[in-house]
């Protein structure tokens, strides 16, 4: 029997190594947080679903219910092998009814990873990659019977005999436009819909673009100085534009759909665009290695691609610091450059 740690072994099969100086502890979350993704999309080939004691239950093949018992296992003896992880899985701001399968799990449906099947199931979408980098491709489908590198919760190929290959817009039908035009135009085609502000609420808060801090300390209950168009709440379900027009504040706001995917912040990166006051991102150089700071969250699209491409730092809900490999670098400053997102880069050796 190997006497090598089990958190190496598992490294060495998704090819996750640790770089110089890390914590031990953090680099065995990016493994066991891998491998529970991995564990996920190998429970979507469950068929005869059994409990404990072996007895078929009325479930028909890899249900979600099913993937995230059988996983939860899973990531409850991976506690029980090193508990120093609990804090990453567990972190203090959860409630008692957060459950990090689940979590990960809707990562990689949000993704394209795996997709919804008849009867609350999980199954594979068809098989598809594109290029990120030299002899890299990230890939979704069945990886089961390939070779592949696990970065974050994405798969990655280095090969893509006999699968489809795609623009990296293709795969994920990404914005083809910046935050700053996506405003400019969004705007133009609603121009005449917006509506003298009457009565506001109290709770009524403005985003000031002329900030240099992080977006949720940026609202203020004043309209920003120069009186440009910005982004106003009313409260956390209750988001709009706001511009200013004969010293009248006129408002119009956002439909349910740009505030249930936190699409208002792609508003917000714009608009620090417009304002000549881009929100910045750093990113550090760590051997084979990167760490990428956000400024402030990411709209749901991006911070989905971006679970593909890097492990959450602190914890498993970190949205702010990640890690990853350079070699998906030039992918990850393209979806940050998209946003208007300027970066400065540093080395933490």
């Amino acid at each position: 029997m190997s006497n090598t740690p089990l958190h190496t072994r598992m490294g060495a099969d998704m090819g996750i190594t640790s770089f110089t100086g890390e914590d031990p502890n953090a680099s065995i979350s990016r493994v066991t947080y891998s491998a529970i993704g991995e564990w996920i999309k190998a429970s979507a080939y469950d068929t005869d679903v059994k409990d404990d004691d072996g007895e078929v239950i009325g479930e028909i093949g890899a249900t979600k219910n099913h993937i995230t018992r059988k996983c939860g296992k899973i990531l409850d003896a991976y506690l029980d092998l090193y508990p120093d992880l609990k804090n990453w899985y567990y972190p203090a701001s959860v409630n008692e009814t957060f459950n990090p399968v689940t979590e990960i799990r809707k990562r990689q449906l949000t993704a394209g990873m795996l997709v919804s099947g008849i009867e609350n199931t999980l199954q594979f979408p068809p098989e598809k990659c594109t290029k990120i980098a030299e002899n890299l491709y990230l890939y979704r489908g069945d990886t089961f019977h390939k070779k592949s590198q696990i970065v974050g919760l994405g798969s990655y190929i280095q090969r893509p005999y006999q699968i489809p290959v795609c623009s990296f817009e293709g795969m994920y039908s990404t914005p083809q436009i910046s935050a700053k035009d996506y405003v400019i135009q969004y705007v133009q085609k609603v121009w005449n819909k917006f509506a003298r502000s009457e009565n506001p609420p109290e709770t009524r808060e403005y985003f000031d673009y002329n900030s240099r801090s992080a977006f949720w300390k940026s609202w203020k209950a004043s309209y920003p100085k120069s009186g440009k168009l910005t982004v106003y709440k009313d409260s956390e379900s209750d988001y709009g534009l706001a511009r200013v027009d004969s010293c009248e504040i006129y408002t119009l706001a956002f439909p349910h759909a740009v505030i249930e995917t936190n699409d208002v912040r792609r508003f917000m990166y714009g608009i620090r665009k417009i304002g000549k006051n881009p929100a910045r991102a750093t990113i550090n150089s760590m051997g084979s290695m990167i760490q990428i700071t956000l400024p402030s969250y990411l709209p749901d699209f991006e911070q989905n691609l971006l679970y593909m491409m890097a492990w959450p730092k602190k914890d498993i809900l970190d949205r702010n610091e990640y890690f990853s490999i350079k070699e998906l670098l030039p992918a990850i400053e393209k979806i940050l450059t998209n946003l208007d997102i300027t970066m400065t880069y540093g080395d933490s050796q």
